[in-house]
């Protein structure tokens, strides 16, 4: 099939099931708008067998683009070209601005979609008021097929996702059985701090895919702020749609990227979307949202309670994402992390907030240690934050005067393959760090091996540590 066949059989509008024309949708608020301007144009590519990428397109429509003579009613020209300039396609239509119950004009969204073979395009997309030709936005937009051998479409991202054919909002994109309610910029809201994404990895049974998707949602600087799983692939035999919504409560107001990395064997393959984050309940001085127990705290035993948190969340992401939150925001992150809960009471409790809570009020008293004329906080201390992490060793040796070397501690872990943890007091202030560990997390210190004496090496090898001497080769 020539491409210009690909294309005339294609195109269709993605505002119904194959509907005949496009269906503009309402988007609330409105933006000023000059006499001409760029007109900002999404797009979503996906591949289909044989051959095939299928361009999913949509932009916003001012409501004072398309006011004119006391109506608002605007024409849209869409017109595809290859590499030489040929016009391959050429559309239009005509659409109604939608109305408040006030009457007042809506900004609308305006979707397409049509097909090309893998090559280079560009597509020109221009809206004029009908019946003022002078009041025109335009954009032209560089577009190229997706390749077989690429595994990952766009990154499709919005408010809400789910089944398309059940009840519930107007879906602007729909992919098989999946609806994303999406829009041209996508922002959440303090009232509902999700977000919604679709993306498509392609694989077959000739070339299983064996990995993950992962989300990082990031600064627009680069730096991360969280990351999260979204599949774990396995072996990967046909292609498969990934769609969810993750919590983003707790982020501060501003802009972000989300990127969407298919983490392969051999390669990353990265799909990125850009989204705001309009959280008023965020800001320094907001109220804290349905009261509850992170409601009930003051700032100052928000911070003595759970200024410890970094030391208990499991990734760096994570720990600079909590930092990085006003009190109010906290209280939000606290919200989701542990759910809108209050402490029990019960001493035997496993629930995530008691196990927390207590390992807190532990080694603030157990850790505690003099600084000077001041004192370090016990989570802040090596034995504080290992115990607040992983809790009580299921072995301890303690040794406050051995026959050599320095006093020490060794904890030892029955986890995954045995974690041990090796605190020496070298200055004999009642201080000891953690000189050595096997955890991969922790880093030993250098030289570790001739900074303790027998005894410690002995004790460590009840546990599989081997010392080597300073003589080994």
């Amino acid at each position: 099939m020539s491409v210009v066949a690909a294309l005339a059989v294609l195109l269709v509008a993605v505002g119904g099931p194959w509907p005949a024309a496009p269906v503009a949708a309402a988007e609330g608020g409105s933006r000023a708008l000059s006499q001409e301007r760029d007109l900002a144009v999404t797009l979503y590519r996906s591949w289909q067998a044989p051959n095939v990428t299928v361009i999913d397109g949509m932009f916003r429509v001012e409501p004072e683009l398309g006011q004119a003579g006391g109506e608002c009613r605007y024409a849209v020209e869409l017109q595809v070209e290859d590499s030489a300039g040929a016009v391959l396609l050429r559309d239009g239509w005509d659409s109604n601005c939608p109305r408040a119950a006030d009457g007042s004009a809506l900004a609308s969204l305006e979707t397409f979609q049509f097909a090309v073979l893998p090559a280079r395009y560009t597509l020109r997309v221009s809206v004029r008021a009908v019946g003022d030709a002078a009041r025109v936005a335009r954009t032209s937009v560089a577009v190229e097929g997706l390749e077989p051998s690429v595994r990952l479409s766009d990154l499709v991202l919005g408010s809400q996702v789910g089944w398309a054919d059940s009840a519930g909002p107007t879906w602007t994109f729909r992919r098989g059985a999946i609806g994303i309610l999406t829009a041209s910029e996508v922002v959440v809201q303090a009232d509902d701090p999700h977000l919604a994404y679709y993306v498509e990895v392609y694989a077959d049974s000739a070339q299983p895919l064996s990995g993950r998707l992962v989300g990082a949602i990031k600064r627009p600087d680069g730096s991360e702020v969280v990351r999260v799983p979204l599949r774990e692939l396995g072996e990967l035999r046909q292609s498969a749609p990934v769609a969810g919504r993750m919590s983003v409560a707790g982020l501060p107001p501003g802009e972000y990227l989300l990127e969407a990395r298919l983490e392969l064997a051999d390669t990353v393959l990265v799909r990125v979307h850009p989204f705001s984050m309009i959280s008023p309940l965020l800001a320094a001085d907001a109220p804290a949202e349905g009261g509850g127990y992170f409601a009930s705290l003051s700032d100052e035993e928000l911070a003595e309670l759970f200024d410890p948190l970094v030391v208990w969340l499991q990734t760096e992401a994570e720990r600079r994402r909590y930092e990085s939150l006003s009190p109010t925001g906290r209280r939000a992150f606290l919200r989701e992390y542990f759910g809108n809960v209050a402490p029990s009471g019960d001493p035997d409790s496993q629930a995530p907030l008691d196990v927390y809570l207590a390992r807190v009020k532990y080694v603030q008293t157990a850790f505690r240690e003099r600084v000077g004329r001041g004192a370090q906080e016990g989570w802040r201390t090596d034995r504080g934050r290992i115990y607040l992490r992983l809790g009580e060793p299921t072995s301890r040796v303690v040794q406050p005067r051995p026959q050599q070397g320095p006093p020490y501690e060794i904890w030892f872990y029955a986890i995954r393959s045995g974690y041990v943890y090796l605190f020496v007091d070298e200055r004999g202030f009642g201080t000891p760090y953690l000189l050595y560990s096997n955890d991969p997390a922790e880093n030993p210190m250098p030289g570790w091996e001739q900074r303790i004496g027998a005894g410690a090496i002995e004790d460590l090898a009840q546990f599989g540590i081997r010392v080597r001497s300073s003589t080994s080769p």
